[in-house]
């Protein structure tokens, strides 16, 4: 007769006289007299065991791995975003190369960056976009330069993408610059345009704007 210590590995939180009950898999309690749920494995570990009295019956995942607190099994454990392996069933997570990323937990390959993107170091698990004046190629570890002067926009994907800035004429290995009486405002592979006739401008200049009546002329030309 009496009130009996619940054992350890098992848990009594109600008020009664019913029994105690064992600490499910993926819980354990070191206690006697346990009066609260079972305490869960951590994140990273499992265990399928009932009534465990120990964290030490919790089995950690695989390295480069993790799984939910309170896991059950070895089918928890998944690689890390920027790792790609059979974690769940016990096997390594491999770092994903530089070149490569992996943007979730789990077993899949890791990806390739898509071209106009990059990653320099392993395990990653985003890629960057190539900023402006730099492309790149599928799978890259870095951006490439365009051709000075010439440009492209944010995740350029290919060198046909750079092209001559605004003031420059040609192609984007051989940008020329607008010379005098000449503008050109948009970036690409089109000619400079001539400023209307008595008009001149300086070199390299963008926009007709900077087109100026020469001395003993007057009038509007930038219209």
């Amino acid at each position: 007769t009496g009130c009996n210590a619940c054992m350890r590995g098992f848990y009594k939180a109600e008020y009664g006289a019913q029994k105690c009950e064992a600490c499910p898999p993926g819980t354990y309690s070191q206690l006697q007299s346990a009066a609260h749920n079972c305490t869960l494995c951590e994140p990273g570990k499992y265990s399928g065991l009932k009534n465990a009295t120990s964290k030490t019956t919790c089995i950690i995942c695989s390295a480069s791995s993790t799984g939910a607190a309170g896991s059950t099994s070895l089918s928890s454990c998944a690689c890390l975003p920027g790792f790609s392996g059979q974690a769940e069933k016990g096997g390594e997570c491999w770092a994903c190369r530089s070149g490569q990323y992996k943007a979730e937990a789990g077993s899949g390959a890791c990806n390739n960056c898509l071209p106009g993107t990059y990653s320099k170091r392993s395990k990653a698990t985003v890629c960057g976009i190539c900023a402006r004046a730099t492309y790149s190629a599928q799978s890259a570890t870095h951006c490439t330069s365009c051709p000075s002067p010439s440009t492209s926009d944010a995740g350029s994907s290919s060198l046909l993408l750079c092209v001559c800035p605004a003031g420059y004429q040609g192609n984007s290995s051989n940008c020329i610059g607008c010379s005098d009486a000449k503008y050109k405002a948009i970036p690409g592979p089109d000619m400079c345009a001539s400023c209307p006739a008595n008009s001149t401008s300086l070199a390299y200049s963008t926009s007709r704007q900077h087109c100026m009546c020469l001395r003993g002329y007057y009038g509007n030309v930038t219209g």
